[in-house]
């Protein structure tokens, strides 16, 4: 009986470990299995990218058709990303 106790003693302390350290995590409940809850916190959502990696500006340029395959061609957003940080500012 004792060996029950404690497993089920050491499964709440690693349930609260972890909705400690994830707290978007869906925890189990009598609404909830732990089937449900594993299926729904599987579909939370990708992680969140890095700071240095976010892009959150958008730039909206109006060019020519021949332009526009031009810049695919060349490598598109990779290729403009490229010469941004190439390019020197002068001031």
């Amino acid at each position: 009986m004792k060996d029950w106790k404690a497993q089920k003693a050491a499964r709440e302390s690693a349930a609260k470990a972890m909705q400690a350290a994830f707290p978007n995590l869906v925890p189990v409940s009598e609404k909830v299995d732990s089937l449900n809850a594993a299926a729904k916190n599987m579909r939370i959502g990708r992680p969140p990218i890095p700071e240095e990696e976010r892009r959150a500006a958008v730039l909206r340029v109006r060019v020519t058709e021949a332009e526009a395959e031009k810049y695919e061609a060349v490598g598109g957003a990779a290729w403009f990303r490229a010469a941004l940080k190439r390019a020197r500012v002068s001031r």
